[in-house]
């Protein structure tokens, strides 16, 4: 399979950390096929990795492994949960959040001046959305950051 021969290819690295950014489906398999090939170290990644169903796919091999966690993103994933009736996959937590930075954004901008109007969209900070606490930095690429927890994903 494709993951088998690029988990080979890690391995030949022998990693002592791998950053799991795979999406739903993928991120479980990738894990043990590297986990079956000798892999012993941690996996660190997003909320693809703590889902129970990528856990369940893993075999057992992303128990443990780290994730980025915040309070307000628990919280999110709960109402998900309710309201959807499942675990929210790749994309969901960041895709929320950008709508909602574009909408608070349009509230604030208040003028018709096309400059003025970016200048003010792209400082709605503080922002609190689904992934935490987001800060505006004064960057050429006038990104955001914010601080995520460490959790350890665990098999329920």
């Amino acid at each position: 399979s494709e993951a088998l021969g690029l988990a080979a290819k890690i391995i030949q690295h022998q990693p002592e950390l791998i950053i799991n950014l795979l999406i739903n489906g993928q991120a479980g398999v990738m894990a043990k096929e590297l986990q079956k090939l000798g892999y012993q170290g941690d996996f660190i990644g997003t909320v693809v990795i703590m889902d129970p169903a990528e856990i369940k796919l893993s075999e057992g091999a992303l128990v443990n492994a780290l994730y980025s966690d915040t309070p307000i993103k628990k919280q999110f994933i709960a109402a998900y949960q309710k309201r959807y009736g499942r675990y929210p996959t790749l994309g969901v937590t960041t895709g929320y959040d950008i709508c909602k930075i574009i909408h608070e954004g349009l509230e604030r901008v208040g003028t018709l001046d096309k400059r003025e109007a970016i200048n003010k969209f792209i400082r709605v900070t503080p922002f609190t959305g689904s992934m935490g606490e987001y800060a505006y930095e004064n960057t050429p690429i006038n990104n955001f950051s914010f601080k995520p927890e460490l959790q350890r994903a665990v098999l329920q």
